[in-house]
């Protein structure tokens, strides 16, 4: 997993119901396993490499979404999108995103 590298996760300080204070914390990308499957690497490699392009471009994530124009397209949204975390995004905007690249 390239988010705990292969550690199954890491420690830190958390904050919730019964689970307070510092400690060990399981990994949310790979629950714990230490690895990823093919399809969320390539989401994160996808999303990296849009990430790049925007910085190259020197615009923020607020100009990104105001040039790609999708009703809903929000920088929460593009932020998952640039982290490979695709779960809970919607389809459409995944797609506009990759395609106003280009714009």
């Amino acid at each position: 997993c390239i988010y705990c590298h292969g550690m199954g996760g890491g420690e830190g300080f958390s904050c919730g119901p019964g689970a307070s204070g510092y400690g060990w914390i399981i990994c949310l990308r790979c629950q714990g396993t230490g690895q990823m499957l093919y399809a969320q690497l390539e989401q994160y490699r996808r999303g990296r490499e849009l990430h790049a392009k925007r910085i190259a471009r020197h615009e923020s994530m607020r100009a990104a979404c105001e040039r790609v124009a999708v009703p809903g397209l929000t920088c929460v949204e593009l932020s998952k999108i640039e982290a490979g975390r695709w779960e809970g995004v919607e389809p459409r905007l995944i797609d506009a995103v990759f395609e106003g690249v280009n714009q």
